[in-house]
């Protein structure tokens, strides 16, 4: 069986470090981006199932790329958790009218996300069926 692919998108290079070992630990392939534009050009060649999205980033907040995402057939489609220190409203009313499959606050438990990133994932598993 494939293994699923992850983009981390956030330019915390700490904390794109945890993610990563954590979801490795998991048996997910794991991509990174440090930037909203490097994130988009990740998204568009590498197609992963998944993108964890941080909404401030150099060249492009997280609703920028989440934007461009979803202009885009190919993309349109893919699940995206937005992780962001930035919990206002209207962020996260923004990330839902783009179809964000969740929005976690940072700080957050790494066990709540590997949660959301599992729940996710399976649903794409029973869509496919």
């Amino acid at each position: 069986m494939k293994k699923r692919k992850i983009l981390i998108a956030d330019d915390d290079q700490d904390l794109v470090r945890l993610i990563s070992l954590e979801l490795r630990d998991c048996g997910y392939e794991v991509l990174t981006a440090g930037s909203g534009e490097d994130a988009i050009n990740k998204v568009y060649d590498e197609h992963p199932d998944l993108v964890i999205l941080d909404y401030e980033m150099p060249k492009g907040d997280g609703i920028y790329v989440m934007t461009k995402l979803r202009t885009v057939l190919e993309t349109f489609t893919i699940p995206i958790i937005m992780l962001t220190a930035y919990d206002s409203k209207d962020i996260r009313g923004q990330a839902f009218r783009l179809s964000a499959s969740y929005f976690l606050s940072k700080p957050f438990k790494p066990s709540d996300l590997l949660q959301k990133v599992k729940e996710v994932l399976k649903g794409l598993s029973s869509e496919s069926r």
